[in-house]
């Protein structure tokens, strides 16, 4: 007897920028699903990319009916293509051995254990980005100050920084004594 093949409609989505390159880059992404052996794709309907509120990202997605030939290609699928929805069309009911789904349970812990990984040396690199950008820009400040006594319109330009942003490091900078103001201008408190 012949195992039963599994069907699903599926939503894979992309975000990123240019336009153009999106389009294009998911297009490929299934075009590569398609040579995937034990995967058949039946069907494939894809939205245009749409701009995001944030400035030139866009976002694209392709929902795709896809017949596999056992639930191994099917947990393949998930993990290596991500899709952001699933749906199983067919069959109604699986049965599992226990050996099985005890694989299935161990490579989504593992992944899950990957991922949360990937994400604490994320936040690891993170904070010493801010803590070396803050030093950087402190830094900075003090380089212009040490030239001449400065305005927050004159610091900005001569940093290339919103002076938004360079208020907070100056509200800093005062609060710590390195720096005082007196009418507008800012200079170093040496």
């Amino acid at each position: 007897m012949e195992p039963t093949k599994i069907k699903v409609r599926a939503i894979i989505s992309m975000i990123g920028t240019p336009k153009e390159h999106l389009d294009k880059i998911i297009r490929e992404y299934i075009q590569e699903l398609k040579t995937e052996e034990g995967v058949k794709v039946l069907n494939e309907d894809y939205a245009d990319a749409e701009q995001k509120e944030h400035k030139n990202m866009f976002s694209v997605f392709v929902e795709i009916d896809v017949e596999f030939n056992d639930i191994d290609k099917l947990m393949w699928f998930c993990f290596d293509y991500m899709p952001t929805s699933i749906e199983i069309i067919a069959p109604d009911q699986f049965v599992y051995s226990a050996p099985d789904f005890s694989n299935y349970l161990n490579e989504i812990q593992a992944k899950l254990h990957k991922l949360d990984m990937l994400i604490k040396n994320f936040e690891s690199e993170n904070k010493v980005l801010k803590k070396n950008g803050t030093v950087l820009m402190k830094n900075l400040i003090i380089a212009i100050l040490k030239l001449k006594k400065s305005n927050l319109s004159e610091i900005s330009k001569e940093a290339g920084v919103p002076p938004e942003h360079i208020e907070k490091f100056i509200g800093f900078m005062i609060k710590d004594g390195k720096i005082k103001e007196s009418e507008g201008l800012y200079e170093l408190n040496i």
